[in-house]
């Protein structure tokens, strides 16, 4: 077995080399959403905590158009005396805006869509995948 050990790697041209068959996250928030509060992120230039259990994403670098994909999951904290309500969904907001610099979204806490919507003690994961501009 070889091995190849480069610190670069560059076209003929010197430009990049373009990964074909490969999508990477183009952006991730680990998001404290009671505090609010970033702990890590990539290509994240903040995020906006608009109302109780609403937030906007917003991007340091524009995505291309809009027609990216959104990957979330939740950890909350096990202390919490509600946390035997149900299920729990996150994602783009209903009606909300998503553009090529941000998107909202919304944390619903219960067993259906019709749940009051809040902000608890979870933190959530966000990875967005698509092109950049």
């Amino acid at each position: 077995m070889s091995t190849i050990k480069v610190d670069t790697v560059q076209s003929t041209g010197g430009s990049t080399v373009a990964l074909t068959g490969i999508m990477t996250a183009k952006y991730f928030v680990h998001y404290v959403q009671g505090t609010p509060a970033i702990n890590k992120s990539l290509n994240s230039s903040s995020v906006t905590d608009a109302s109780t259990a609403h937030f906007t994403l917003n991007y340091t670098s524009a995505f291309d158009d809009a027609n990216y994909g959104l990957n979330s999951g939740l950890g909350q904290n096990t202390d919490d005396a509600d946390s035997d309500r149900g299920g729990h969904s996150i994602g783009f907001e209903n009606g909300g805006t998503v553009n090529t610099t941000s998107a909202q979204l919304n944390y619903l806490y219960g067993a259906s869509q019709s749940s009051a919507s809040t902000d608890e003690d979870t933190i959530s994961f966000h990875t967005l995948y698509g092109d950049l501009a």
